[in-house]
């Protein structure tokens, strides 16, 4: 990838909205009433999460590589 691109990549989170949505999932998992459509839900944002935290290590890298 270009610099460009990764610092754009850096840029990247998940926005307010579906944080708000992951503190409520998670919330309900703590307290163990997380339906089967919700756990679905969440397991997705988390992936989602580790992806973007993959992409960005990867970015903060190659900026440091290419200092």
């Amino acid at each position: 990838i270009t610099p460009d691109v990764a610092r754009y990549l850096l840029l990247m989170q998940l926005p307010d909205a579906d944080r708000d949505r992951v503190d409520e999932l998670s919330a309900k998992a703590r307290s163990g009433s997380l339906t089967n459509a919700e756990e679905a839900e969440l397991d997705s944002y988390l992936r989602i999460g580790t992806l973007l935290g993959v992409m960005q290590s990867r970015a903060r890298r190659l900026l440091r590589a290419s200092c």
